[in-house]
């Protein structure tokens, strides 16, 4: 989201490796969070659970990206699906905390 709001791209870099940085750390975090919490004899379905919702999320993503720039054009993309992930976010933590 932050790097659809400006147009320089020494910022939209930097945004960029931000985020890579952080999305280097979550995955491996998720797959150790799993094997350690995961009883032995659902393992396996947990994991292939897992792999299908990311890869669902991968897809899903696509698609709303083709529809924006459709609709919108470019530019628009990472503001719109920033602005998704995070309303999302809220919702899932207002959800959880009732």
């Amino acid at each position: 989201m932050c790097f659809g709001l400006t147009s320089n791209y020494i910022q939209g870099m930097i945004v960029l490796i931000l985020f890579g940085i952080v999305g280097a750390f979550s995955g491996p975090y998720e797959r150790t969070t799993m094997q350690h919490e995961v009883p032995d004899h659902m393992r396996g379905r947990i994991f292939a659970t897992w792999q299908t919702t990311y890869s669902l999320s991968i897809q899903l993503g696509a698609f709303l990206s083709g529809v924006i720039i459709t609709l919108f054009g470019l530019r628009w993309v990472p503001i719109i699906t920033g602005m998704m992930e995070i309303l999302l976010g809220v919702l899932l933590s207002c959800c959880r905390l009732k």
